[in-house]
This record gives C-alpha cells, sequence and structure tokens, in this order.
C-alpha cells in the first residue's frame, strides 16, 4: 500500500487529501477531513462518501474525475506509453544516423 497526500481547492476552500493505492488489491482511497468526503475505487466501481454539508454534486465530480484519471494504473499506462515512444524515438534517432554514415 502506497499512501500520497496533496492540496485540492473544493468549493472555495483548500482540502488535504490523503489517499492511498494498493496495486495489489486494485483499490484507490482518497478522503479529505475537511470537508469530509471518501472516494473509493475498487473492482472498476467508484463509491463516494460526503459529510450533510458538502457540496455533494462537486465532492462527486471531484471523486469521479480523481478516480478515472489520478489512479494509479492511469498513470502506469500514460508512462508506459510516454517510454514506449521515447523508444521509438530513440531508434527512429539511431537508425537514421547509420543510415547517414553509410
Amino acid at each position: 500500500v502506497k499512501e500520497y497526500g496533496c492540496t485540492l481547492e473544493l468549493d472555495g476552500s483548500q482540502a488535504q487529501v490523503a489517499w492511498e493505492a494498493d496495486m495489489e488489491a486494485s483499490t484507490l482511497k482518497l478522503q479529505s477531513e475537511s470537508p469530509r468526503f471518501l472516494v473509493l475505487y475498487q473492482n472498476s466501481e467508484v463509491s463516494i462518501d460526503t459529510a450533510e454539508h458538502t457540496n455533494s454534486l462537486l465532492a462527486c465530480a471531484l471523486g469521479f474525475a480523481i478516480a478515472k484519471w489520478a489512479n494509479p494504473w492511469v498513470a502506469e499506462e500514460v508512462a508506459d506509453e510516454r517510454a514506449e515512444d521515447f523508444v521509438r524515438k530513440e531508434l527512429q534517432d539511431a537508425i537514421a544516423l547509420s543510415l547517414a554514415l553509410e
């Protein structure tokens, strides 16, 4: 389990968000104490719990966006794609250089 933290602006105020990812269990959990909300991404499903006074629509939108785009599996896919692009470019440059030397 890896734990992270960040500060987000939610409904005009800053919120300290703690999140943890368990790659083996394929879970992602994000939570904030003030305003209180909890986002759980597990088995490709998102569950969101908020305090009564929290802007639920805003918290849900934030929860789904984070679960979809900030989860470690998407980050891993993006890193893989960028690494492949880098290697492809290096190979193309090396081939072009070797052809130019001949």
